[in-house]
């Protein structure tokens, strides 16, 4: 939470450019098949533009993973690599490319490469006051042991400031 509030207080005094709050409110997941209301403060992502089309930041969602023993069934999203995560977005037009991946993992047998998720979204509706309502799915860049990418479809809202 430190870092975040960091990011806070440091993106606006380096960066002139435009400053993007971003919230995952609800989310279905293709191992779980229902949907979910986030946590909205464990979803909250901040960025800044660094060109017109390429947003960089930071969001405290957890890297999760699953506990896997030989024998046993696994126990979904059970350990947390990471409690921090950077991402980049890519626009085009009302679409966005999305790369999402923890900076260090706190499991030695799990790389953050190994949590890094790719994915696509669209901007829904644009208000007058930059408020965007978006939805997006992403997916694990490599497949888990047991071979799932495990995809999330997100639905969120972001404010441009």
């Amino acid at each position: 939470m430190r870092i975040i509030l960091f990011l806070i207080c440091f993106i606006p005094l380096v960066s002139f450019s435009q400053i993007v709050v971003i919230v995952d409110m609800f989310e279905m997941s293709d191992t779980k098949k229902e949907i979910s209301v986030d946590d909205i403060i464990n979803s909250i992502s901040f960025g800044a533009f660094i060109n017109q089309n390429v947003l960089i930041g930071a969001t405290n969602r957890n890297a999760l993973a699953d506990y896997i023993e030989d024998g046993y069934n696994p126990v979904q999203d059970s350990l947390v690599v990471a409690k921090f995560q950077c991402f980049i977005r890519y626009y085009i037009n009302d679409f966005f490319l999305l790369l999402r991946s923890p900076l260090s993992s706190k499991m030695s047998n799990i790389s953050p490469l190994d949590r890094a998720r790719v994915g696509a979204g669209y901007i829904l509706y644009d208000t007058k006051d930059n408020v965007h309502f978006e939805v997006n799915y992403n997916m694990l860049l490599n497949s888990n042991q047991n071979g799932f990418n495990k995809g999330e479809l997100n639905l969120g809202v972001s404010i441009h400031l």
